[in-house]
């Protein structure tokens, strides 16, 4: 993938809704990645920007199709509650 179908699919994508699923898929692939520690450091101010850099090294391993696959599986697994 090039980096500007890269950027086009992370610029439509990031989502600060999305980022714990997005770390998940990021430590499966990349563990010792060097974006390790910054997001060991996430807060609110820096997530967005985070989820950005998770994507773009996440694109370097697995395909776009998996990363919005792994977003849909997440919410399956965990639909919210139906009020009683």
């Amino acid at each position: 993938m090039d980096f500007i179908k890269k950027n086009n699919f992370i610029v439509k994508h990031r989502s600060i809704e999305f980022f714990d699923r997005d770390l998940d898929l990021f430590h499966k692939h990349l563990p010792y990645s060097k974006l390790d520690m910054e997001l060991r450091r996430v807060n609110s101010y820096n997530r967005l920007k985070l989820d950005e850099k998770m994507l773009f090294e996440l694109l370097e391993k697995v395909t776009p199709e998996e990363v919005l696959q792994n977003r849909e599986k997440k919410s399956e697994r965990n639909p919210t509650p139906t009020p009683t």
